[in-house]
C-alpha cells in the first residue's frame, strides 16, 4: 500500500468535515467524497473519528521484530 496521499495536499484541504459525531455515514464530507478524514476537518482533525487513518504493522516504518544476540 502507498504511503501518499490520496490527493493533492490542495484538494485535501478544500475537503474537510464538521461532523459532531465519529465520521461513520455519507453525511462525512470526506467519506461522501472517498476520502478519509484529515487535520483540516473541524472538530476530528482526522484523528478521533472512524473515518481516519490507521497505521498498520506493514506502514510502520520500525522494526516490530526486537533483535536479539546469542551471548
Amino acid at each position: 500500500m502507498s504511503e501518499a496521499d490520496p490527493a493533492p495536499k490542495e484538494l485535501l484541504q478544500e475537503v474537510s468535515c464538521g461532523c459532531q459525531g465519529p465520521c461513520k455515514s455519507k453525511r462525512c464530507n470526506c467519506r461522501k467524497a472517498g476520502l478519509k478524514c484529515n487535520p483540516a476537518c473541524k472538530v476530528c482533525r482526522g484523528k478521533s473519528c472512524n473515518n481516519s487513518k490507521r497505521w498498520t504493522a506493514t506502514e510502520h516504518h520500525d522494526s516490530e521484530t526486537p533483535t536479539t544476540t546469542d551471548a
